[in-house]
């Protein structure tokens, strides 16, 4: 527990965004109003990514899956229970419980599992009270496993609140170049039928349980994603194959 966090306030309605600017990695946010927060989250995230050609042996430790939590209020409780195994050695679907004050942080990681597993998403967190979360990734690819480029990145995103998730979605590429963007649909409540229609694909699919969710790759066209209980949609950039 840390208290690291910064409070904004104004007269006047403002936006805020944030931005890490670390170099050659570098991803950024737009902040969530604290009156918009909320008491439950799903976690979107990736799996732990390795360097593959880094003769440091420091530089052979995975990159982590990654979420944080902000409380709003004096003496939140939340709760959690990750999807893997994390840095402080909870295992995977072991009960957490924390107590945060005003301002405080509480970071989770996974544990440095090897490339490919360590992925917290589809962790759902709770509070009492209000809560902030921001989820991402120290460090990945997207897709895991380039050789030749070994290109990663950091993800950072604040995210909404499970009561403001929806049933009808509408995305568009990022780029035009060809390559796609991959997609990671998550549900809350169980059996949540999913449809994804697009110009080259047309599938429907069943998230049994809450915290789970469905991958698609490579989606170089828009889509219209339709289900019959709130989902959260996630929209991920492919890494650099040049």
């Amino acid at each position: 527990i840390q208290s690291k966090s910064i409070e904004i306030e104004s007269d006047q309605p403002i936006s805020v965004s944030g931005i890490s600017s670390q170099s050659l990695s570098t991803d950024g946010y737009s902040a969530i109003p604290v009156s918009k927060w909320g008491r439950e989250y799903v976690i979107h995230s990736w799996p732990n990514d390795i360097y593959m050609h880094d003769d440091d042996p420091q530089g052979k430790i995975p990159r982590s899956s990654e979420f944080m939590i902000i409380a709003s209020e004096d003496n939140t409780v939340i709760e959690f229970s990750p999807r893997c195994t994390t840095f402080g050695q909870v295992q995977a679907g072991e009960s957490t419980i924390i107590t945060l004050n005003k301002g405080q942080c509480y970071l989770v990681k996974s544990d440095t599992l090897p490339s490919g597993q360590g992925d917290l998403s589809g962790t759902i967190v709770r509070g009492d009270k209000p809560i902030g979360v921001f989820s991402g990734h120290l460090r990945t690819a997207i897709p895991l496993g380039l050789t030749e480029f070994d290109s990663k990145n950091h993800l950072t995103e604040m995210l909404y609140p499970t009561e403001q998730w929806g049933k009808s979605f509408i995305t568009v590429p990022f780029t035009n170049d060809g390559t796609g963007d991959f997609f990671r649909i998550h549900c809350i409540a169980p059996n949540t039928n999913v449809t994804v229609k697009g110009w080259n694909i047309n599938q429907s699919f069943n998230l049994s349980n809450p915290g789970d969710f469905r991958t698609l790759s490579f989606i170089r066209d828009p889509l219209h994603i339709e289900s019959d209980k709130p989902i959260s949609i996630a929209q991920y950039m492919t890494s650099s194959f040049s």
